[in-house]
């Protein structure tokens, strides 16, 4: 009796337990990077710097964000930024600025006592959304070199439709966003004396 109940068990739980520890989702890691442009010609020394990204608190980890209702915004387990998300948004404002300016834009601090001008963002909001949109919200200053005079104050809010659903469209629509946060930097960066 007691065999043949713990062989009635066995076979309930056993196909159970098989589906639990069977497979696992791989966790996919994604690089906010621009398209890389080469420059069409000789690169001066950078005139322009960008200081370090910052960004919002909840963007501090490494679980691709996603607004799941007011004020709730799900991380991502198995879609992960391969490297803090304030180092690729700084590199992609850069590739996009210099491609935009037409000069090198330097992220190196140590040279920045050549920098004519300085820009600072920080990004509050870079999240997807149950609509399929993704979402950035940033504001940027330019100064007058590192610590100097601020000379203009701007904020950006946008957002884009998501190609397809899923992760990598998200990834591709906050590049996306970054390049006309970009944009709008060259152009207030153009509009200075």
């Amino acid at each position: 009796m007691k065999t043949a109940l713990a062989s009635l068990l066995v076979a309930l739980f056993l196909p159970a337990l098989v589906a639990c520890s069977g497979t696992t989702t791989p966790v996919r890691t994604y690089l906010m990077r621009a398209p890389y442009t080469p420059p069409s010609g000789p690169v001066a020394d950078a005139q322009v710097g960008l200081a370090p990204v910052v960004v919002a608190e909840y963007l501090e980890q490494p679980g691709i964000a996603l607004l799941v209702g007011p004020n709730e915004v799900n991380s991502a387990q198995h879609h992960r930024w391969a490297e803090p998300v304030r180092i690729g948004l700084r590199a992609t404002l850069q590739a996009e600025l210099s491609r935009r300016l037409g000069s090198a834009v330097s992220v190196d601090t140590t040279d920045a006592g050549e920098w004519t001008r300085a820009v600072w963002v920080h990004v509050d909001q870079l999240h997807g959304t149950l609509d399929g949109e993704a979402v950035l919200v940033a504001n940027f200053r330019i100064a007058d070199g590192l610590h100097g005079t601020t000379l203009a104050r701007h904020g950006f809010e946008g957002r884009a439709p998501l190609a397809t659903a899923g992760h990598p469209a998200l990834v591709e629509a906050e590049i996306a966003l970054v390049a006309q946060l970009a944009e709008q930097i060259a152009q207030a960066l153009g509009a200075l004396p």
